[in-house]
C-alpha cells in the first residue's frame, strides 16, 4: 500500500490535487486540506513529491480560495450568507469586527484559525476591504501558512523517515492542538475588546428625558 501511495505522490498530478483541495476548502471548509499537506509533506522527506512544488502548490491554493472567497463575500451570496443566524452568522461578525479593528493582520492570523480563513475572507469581501490590500495580504498568508503546514509535515516524517504516515500523525495532532490554542486566545481578546468597548448610547426616549430637563439653579 506504501508503494502505491509513494507511486501516487510521485505524479506530477499531486501538485494539481493538492492546490484543487486547499483552494475548495479555502472556500467551502470541508475538505481536510491541512492534514493533507502534512501527509504530503511527510512522505516527501523520501523524495517525493518535491518539498518546493509541494510548497507552492499549497500557497497557491491558499491564495486562489482567499480570492474566490472574497469575491463571494462581494456578490449577492456573500451578503445573504453574512445575514444567516446561527453559527456561519456569528463568525461572520466576529470576522467583521477583527477586519474592521486590525485590517490586514486579522486576514493573516484568521488562515491559522479553524474556519477563520474563509470567515476572515469572505467578511473582508462583503466589507469592501480594498483588493489592492487584500492581494499582498493573501499571499503572504498563503506562504506562510504552506510553510507552516509544510513543517509540520515535514518534522514528523524525519522523525519516522522509515515510515512516513506514521510521521504524518504527530503533525497532524501538533497542529489542531495549535489551533484550537490560537482559536481560545483569540476569543479571549475579542471577549476584552467588547467589554473595553464604548459604553451603550441611551435610547431615543431617553435622550429626549435628558434634553427636556432644566439646568438646576445654583
Amino acid at each position: 500500500m506504501l508503494a502505491h501511495l509513494m507511486h501516487l505522490a510521485g505524479s506530477p498530478w499531486i501538485y494539481v490535487l493538492t492546490a484543487l483541495v486547499v483552494t475548495v476548502d479555502g472556500v467551502f471548509p470541508a475538505l481536510p486540506s491541512d492534514s493533507l499537506t502534512i501527509c504530503l509533506s511527510a512522505l516527501a522527506v523520501a523524495g517525493r513529491p518535491h518539498p518546493v512544488g509541494l510548497l507552492v502548490a499549497a500557497a497557491a491554493g491558499s491564495v486562489a480560495a482567499d480570492h474566490l472567497a472574497y469575491l463571494l463575500g462581494r456578490s449577492t451570496l456573500g451578503r445573504l450568507r453574512r445575514r444567516r443566524s446561527g453559527v456561519l452568522g456569528a463568525a461572520l461578525a466576529g470576522a467583521e469586527r477583527a477586519v474592521e479593528r486590525r485590517g490586514g493582520v486579522a486576514l493573516l492570523v484568521g488562515h491559522f484559525l479553524p474556519g477563520g480563513r474563509t470567515a476572515a475572507t469572505l467578511a473582508a469581501g462583503s466589507m469592501g476591504f480594498p483588493l489592492r490590500r487584500f492581494l499582498p495580504v493573501s499571499v503572504l498568508a498563503g506562504v506562510l501558512w504552506s510553510l507552516y503546514m509544510n513543517g509540520l509535515g515535514r518534522l514528523g516524517g524525519m522523525a519516522f523517515a522509515d515510515r512516513p504516515l506514521i510521521g504524518a500523525i504527530p503533525g497532524i495532532v501538533l497542529g489542531a492542538a495549535i489551533a484550537v490554542v490560537l482559536r481560545v486566545r483569540a476569543r479571549r481578546a475579542a471577549r476584552r475588546a467588547a467589554a473595553t468597548a464604548d459604553p451603550p448610547r441611551l435610547g431615543v426616549g431617553a435622550r429626549r428625558k435628558v434634553e427636556r430637563r432644566e439646568p438646576v439653579a445654583v
